[in-house]
């Protein structure tokens, strides 16, 4: 065990001197230096996300493109001159943040798509009435330029954008200086039109124009080959999609790479789906149990890419090992409550036909399909 940081909290308040001061203060928590694997029991988690990262370059939870946009596009506003003096600080620069994808999606609202659920928008719960943009409160936890703003590759995409959209700035610029004022509804509504005018900007509609799709593509295009040491076949096949010489649909994408014997997705699929089934043999003193460890073995020997993975995996959180028949059972702990690991054999589907792990590609075809 050991103390480690756990949160930076800063205190600011205004002395007499209208200066304002700032005190940092360190809290900590005790820690134990094994990871976490109250939901990952092997380890698989970590080793998928690892894997992934060598062939995509972001993670599985984006699946926008013009949050990809909107996230550099709020970068690039602050950090010209006249956007950052308006925040004192870090917490007034997230309000401001907060304010442009609230003001973004109640556009989005506005513009006619009012039915948006399948459409990837973070925020889109809130109904349109009960969207404030002058205010930074009452949004999601975590807004879409946190979750996206580490995928920087569309600098093409930025260019263009920046350069169609020149007049949008003093727009936006005169957004963020209104108070959180009724009295404000006027001019709001004259710069939501104004916004929404321009058929290039974000705010106009959540699907980019087809000019930025295409700049989309190829920044996209960059980004996967300037991985290090990328897959050049893989490169390729991912390529024949988005520059359309191959038929984009989910099952064609799926077939040509998590079920491609050529990459280590499908025999790592394997692999986990048969260890599973035979751990969950070893609890249930099923009768086929040592067929399916045969089973599990020769799928963990079919895997090219193993990196750390151990063929016997155990974390002794929710199983230990009876080392006299070599066979899984569970900890005190899980004994009495088996319904995390149910809910971790449905990973793979009721019936065992699902992938258990995407490698980020469910996030490519999501993007792909809007790009397409």
């Amino acid at each position: 065990m050991a103390i480690v940081p756990y949160k930076l909290i800063i205190f600011e308040y205004m002395n007499y001197n209208d200066k304002i001061l700032n005190f940092s203060i360190f809290s900590v928590k005790l820690a134990n230096f094994e990871t976490d694997r109250s939901s990952d029991p092997f380890g698989f988690d970590d080793f998928s996300s690892k894997l992934a990262e060598k062939y995509l370059p972001f993670s599985g939870s984006v699946r926008k493109p013009s949050y990809f946009l909107f996230a550099a596009y709020l970068d690039y506003l602050f950090n010209k001159p006249e956007f950052i003096n308006l925040s004192k600080n870090r917490k007034e620069l997230k309000e401001k943040k907060i304010r442009l994808e609230k003001l973004l999606v109640y556009c989005w609202k506005s513009n006619g798509n009012t039915n948006l659920k399948s459409a990837s928008i973070i925020g889109n719960r809130f109904e349109k009435e009960y969207i404030n943009p002058l205010s930074g409160r009452n949004w999601v936890k975590q807004p879409a330029f946190e979750i996206y703003n580490k995928h920087k590759f569309i600098g093409k995409t930025l260019e263009l954008y920046t350069l169609k959209n020149k007049e949008q700035e003093a727009l936006l610029l005169s957004f963020l200086k209104m108070k959180d004022d009724l009295t404000n509804n006027n001019k709001l509504n004259k710069i939501i039109i104004s916004l929404c005018k321009n058929k290039f900007s974000l705010f106009a509609n959540h699907i980019l124009s087809n000019k930025l799709q295409n700049t989309f593509r190829t920044d996209l295009k960059k980004a996967i080959e300037s991985i290090p040491n990328p897959d050049k076949a893989y490169c390729k096949t991912i390529k024949d999609f988005i520059d359309k010489r191959k038929k984009f649909s989910e099952v064609n994408l799926f077939k040509s790479t998590l079920d491609n014997i050529n990459f280590p997705f499908q025999a790592l699929n394997n692999w986990f789906k048969c260890f599973i089934n035979a751990v969950d043999a070893d609890i249930n003193n099923n009768a086929k149990r040592k067929s399916l460890w045969v089973k599990a073995n020769n799928a963990y020997d079919g895997i090219k890419e193993k990196g750390k993975l151990n063929k016997r995996p155990n974390r002794e959180i929710w199983f230990n090992i009876e080392n006299s028949c070599d066979k899984y059972c569970f900890t005190e702990k899980f004994e009495k409550d088996t319904s995390p690991w149910e809910a971790y054999k449905r990973r793979q589907g009721e019936d065992g036909q699902n992938y258990f792990f995407y490698f980020r590609h469910y996030a490519l075809y999501s993007l792909l399909k809007e790009l397409s």
